[in-house]
């Protein structure tokens, strides 16, 4: 297989498919404001205003009349922190011994990598959440912490019928198994997806990728518009190898960034699971 064969067009579809079919942090965010990204270091703005000011009115008040508000630029930057690359090459004898197939599925697995990297990026982003809910959770109060989590949301005027992620680790989505809030559905659709199930008006989400430490888990309530998400494949390049040896290689670079934007909207489930007493 040639270099004239390589089409890196389809290179790129093909790993932002597999991002789709096996990540869920970067499907919950916006995506609205990507922009165009050509480095690392690069902002994009996100465009607001601030408050505004509701005062009393006075009738016939005609000597000093009303006050007039200046509106506040209250815009915010996602800048583009992360950088990641990949590069690797195929010997031709390697190509041939595998019906020329490894090339297609080095490029799946370096999509599948970039694609852990950002999934992991965005969860690290609950230390910014605007609320917190911490306990130590068994299948019997599970359902007490995440209540207490949407109300949160709630709280901070997140219309009841807004789209909320709850996305859980394995160990928490076994708790709200064993609470019997969630089953499997049989749908593949919705499994590949990382939905498992729906529960107080919540989406619940399983990742791998939830920040963890022993028996805790960093677990998100959120909005789609609390965290926003911005990246760009800058370049995909396939190339023969020369002084290397015989044989095909490619290379691609991968810029993101991420910023919580709303904070109010994020709520930070710090559950530490417990072991159950009986089942």
């Amino acid at each position: 297989m040639s270099v004239n064969n390589f089409i890196p067009t389809i290179w790129t579809a093909t790993m932002l498919k597999e991002r789709a079919r096996k990540f869920v942090a970067i499907n919950n965010c916006n995506r609205d404001y990507e922009g165009e990204i050509k480095q690392k270091g690069d902002k994009v703005k996100i465009n607001s205003i601030g408050d505004i000011t509701i005062s009393d009115y006075t009738k016939n008040n005609f000597a000093t009349g009303l006050a007039l508000q200046t509106l506040d630029d209250a815009s915010t930057m996602l800048e583009i922190t992360q950088a990641k690359y990949y590069h690797f090459a195929v010997d031709d004898v390697d190509k041939a011994q595998a019906n020329q197939k490894v090339m297609n599925e080095g490029m799946r697995k370096a999509g599948l990598g970039l694609n852990n990297l950002a999934d992991q990026f965005i969860f690290g982003k609950y230390t910014e959440a605007g609320n917190t809910v911490t306990a130590t959770v068994t299948s019997a109060n599970i359902i007490s912490s995440l209540a207490a989590a949407i109300q949160k949301l709630y709280e901070n005027d997140v219309p009841e019928g807004e789209e909320i992620a709850f996305e859980v680790s394995p160990q928490v989505y076994t708790k709200l198994v064993l609470a019997k809030i969630v089953k499997d559905y049989g749908n593949t659709q919705i499994l590949e997806n990382g939905k498992v199930g729906q529960y107080l008006n919540c989406t619940i989400y399983l990742s791998n990728n939830v920040v963890q430490s022993g028996t805790l888990s960093n677990c998100l309530l959120r909005t789609k518009a609390a965290i926003s998400y911005a990246e760009q494949l800058i370049d995909t390049e396939a190339y023969r190898l020369t002084s290397e040896g015989f044989g095909d290689a490619v290379k691609g670079l991968q810029l993101y960034g991420a910023k919580v934007v709303k904070p109010k909207e994020i709520v930070n489930l710090a559950l530490t699971t417990s072991a159950e007493s009986t089942i």
